[in-house]
């Protein structure tokens, strides 16, 4: 039974040393076949816009997309402003209502303040 331990080491050990000098060995790769070379034939270039087209159609692009930036940034700013003036006039809002909030509050304390004297007057008599 020990035997077999060993020998298992062993094997395992081999094993490894194998593996790492499999991994660091060098091997050269071959693309079988060759790839063709590729030649441009006259009718593709007619196929294919020139620079010029290019240019024309960049440019082209380039002013379209400036324009339909430059919307998106007035719709942006026409939308910030609405919202920016509706906050506004929540907060005046809610000013207003705190403010006759705070009218109704006093009014409720004096009247209590008014009732708690009337009736300490009362019981003292």
């Amino acid at each position: 039974m020990l035997g077999l331990g060993i020998i298992t080491g062993f094997c395992s050990v081999g094993a490894l040393i194998v593996a790492i000098f499999a991994l660091y060995r060098r091997t050269d790769s071959v693309i079988s076949p060759q790839p063709l070379a590729i030649q441009l034939v006259e009718e593709l270039h007619e196929q294919f816009a020139g620079k010029r087209a290019f240019d024309e159609l960049a440019r082209s692009n380039t002013e379209r997309h400036g324009q339909i930036f430059a919307e998106i940034r007035r719709v942006e700013k026409e939308r910030r402003e609405d919202v920016d003036a509706r906050f506004i006039q929540l907060e005046k809002s809610r000013n207003e209502t705190m403010a006759k909030l705070n009218d109704q509050f006093t009014f409720i304390r004096e009247n209590i303040a008014a009732i708690n004297r009337e009736l300490e007057i009362r019981n003292e008599v």
